[in-house]
């Protein structure tokens, strides 16, 4: 699972702003994978010091291409709807934290070669989905493939899926599980989801 975690986040941050108009879906994923890669390589040796600057860096990323309300209805699924907006609100908190945290730490340990987007066989209209090839630097394949939305303007990640591991359900499967061990307590799930989350990655 770490290993899923440490490429997951190549796909948040592919969201597309207004400039994707102006060139392929393929080439605007690549060159922003590209800026990821050179901003990990760029704070690796100051992380272990003084992470919160790449925390800093990566979340200001993951703020401007995340739709974290979003992801946090996906992921609260069903038991969204009985949440409150303070208890959503919370979670979508806790969400960002997490996924800053984590992928951040995730990233730095990876240490990926390179990123080959697969072309599309056709030009996207309002949905795609994108194929990538990540090489560690031990030379280790990974095929991977994330769904994508149009809305007004940019492109939204919406679903990924490494080795065959639906990300976008593993999370609500865990959430779910947790919401019947607690007796349905949205309050006690979001306040140790994260802890738990943590625990699933690093364990796998």
């Amino acid at each position: 699972m770490f290993r899923l975690v440490s490429v997951f986040l190549f796909f948040l941050i592919v969201a597309a702003n207004s400039k994707a108009a102006e060139q392929s879906l393929e080439a605007f994923v690549q060159i922003k994978s590209d800026e990821i890669l050179t901003l990990v390589n760029e704070g690796r040796a100051e992380f272990e010091s003084d992470p919160s600057v790449l925390y800093g860096q990566m979340g200001a990323v993951l703020d401007e291409l995340v739709d974290f309300a979003i992801l946090t209805r996906g992921i609260m699924g069903k038991h969204f709807k009985v949440a409150i907006d303070d208890q959503r609100l919370a979670f979508q908190q806790t969400l960002r934290n997490y996924l800053v945290e984590v992928y951040t730490k995730a990233l730095v340990k990876f240490k990926s070669k390179s990123i080959e987007i697969i072309p599309l066989k056709k030009p996207p209209t309002n949905k795609a989905t994108i194929s990538m090839e990540v090489t560690t630097q031990d030379d280790a394949t990974f095929l991977l493939a994330y769904s994508m939305a149009k809305k007004e303007s940019a492109w939204l990640v919406r679903n990924i899926i490494v080795d065959g591991i639906n990300m976008g359900l593993t999370y609500r499967s865990q959430f779910d599980s947790m919401m019947i061990s607690n007796n349905n307590d949205v309050d006690t799930v979001i306040e140790n989801w994260a802890t738990a989350a943590d625990e699933e990655e690093f364990s796998k």
